[in-house]
């Protein structure tokens, strides 16, 4: 990761300004460690009030609640949509 740099994770938009990984939570962590930030893929925004995408929002929260969150600087985050 040092040489090819920050990793590029796929990732739900979330209405409250959080993003939802889908996978790479490896390659998050160790580019937190390594100081470096992702490059977010957004495949899509999420609305929390459809109920086809409730279950995002819960799992996102769930996440929270464990302490599976990892924060970056929201300046350094962009995505490619």
């Amino acid at each position: 990761m040092q040489t090819l740099g920050a990793p590029v994770i796929q990732c739900f938009e979330l209405e409250d300004g959080k993003y939802l990984a889908t996978e790479g939570s490896h390659r998050l962590t160790a580019a937190k460690e390594l100081g470096l930030t992702p490059i977010l893929d957004v495949i899509d925004k999420l609305d929390k009030d459809d109920p086809d995408t409730e279950k995002f929002y819960v799992d996102a929260k769930r996440r929270e609640i464990k302490g599976l969150v990892i924060v970056f600087e929201p300046s350094n985050l962009y995505g490619n949509s």
